[in-house]
């Protein structure tokens, strides 16, 4: 690790931990929190945090214990090997997610961090990745918000985790529509050329995991596990804040 890669980490646990020793407000109610919290513990027992059973792929919420793969997965093949998600996408959680990437509560992804740590921590033995690799946004839309959501996740996970962050691997090279009321299939052409690696840098990385907000369809992930895979990496993981209910 070079000087400026030592002084970027020690910047950002510096800012990690002064928010977490003063008062922020609750990412569930909005309400000021007691020193050290993230939640407050009521809010805490309304989030949708994802438990057995789940989908041996996608980590999305399963209703029955004799099923192992959700009705995507089972449809469709995907490009990473397997994925998490702390949270079920719904109203309790989209809030604070959309507070995150648009009204600059950065402070959110200590929050949203701890969660997905925890639950990357139950796959770690297994999946033997130790580089998050956060999904970029396009350079413009970077400079008017000011940061890319992934990248604050994955640096605050690295902290939580003791992760390595690569940011150089992937990269934005075209804006792209927003996907929110696309099909898969939209989704797949709207991702097309919009994204480009750095193949000699990914054939010496071996496995990752993308870091992400939301996780839909698998679109997004899958194109960029698809993209790093063909440049040398072994094996692509995923995990993202929240999953929704899929197609």
């Amino acid at each position: 690790m070079d000087r400026r890669d030592l002084k970027r980490k020690l910047l950002i646990g510096k800012e990690l931990l002064i928010r977490a020793c003063y008062p922020l407000t609750c990412p569930v109610c909005g309400k000021k929190l007691p020193l050290g919290t993230v939640v407050h513990e009521a809010c805490r027992k309304q989030l949708p945090v994802i438990t057995e059973p789940y989908c041996l792929r996608c980590g999305k919420q399963l209703e029955s214990e004799t099923e192992e793969y959700c009705y995507d997965c089972l449809a469709h093949k995907h490009y990473y090997k397997q994925g998490v998600a702390a949270f079920a996408y719904d109203r309790c959680i989209r809030q604070a997610i959309y507070d995150l990437k648009y009204k600059n509560k950065r402070e959110n992804a200590a929050f949203f961090a701890k969660f997905m740590a925890e639950a990357m921590e139950k796959r770690r033995l297994f999946w033997k990745a130790e580089i998050l690799v956060p999904v970029p946004i396009y350079n413009k839309k970077k400079k008017l918000r000011g940061y890319n959501q992934a990248e604050l996740l994955a640096d605050a996970i690295a902290l939580e985790g003791g992760y390595e962050v690569r940011k150089d691997l992937i990269y934005r090279i075209r804006e792209t529509k927003p996907q929110k009321e696309m099909s898969n299939q939209e989704r797949r052409e709207n991702l097309k050329n919009a994204f480009a690696v750095d193949a000699e840098k990914c054939a010496a990385v071996p496995r990752v995991v993308l870091i992400d907000d939301i996780y839909t369809t698998g679109s997004t992930a899958d194109h960029c596990a698809k993209l790093l895979r063909a440049a040398g990496v072994q094996e692509v993981y995923y995990a993202a804040i929240a999953i929704g209910s899929g197609l």
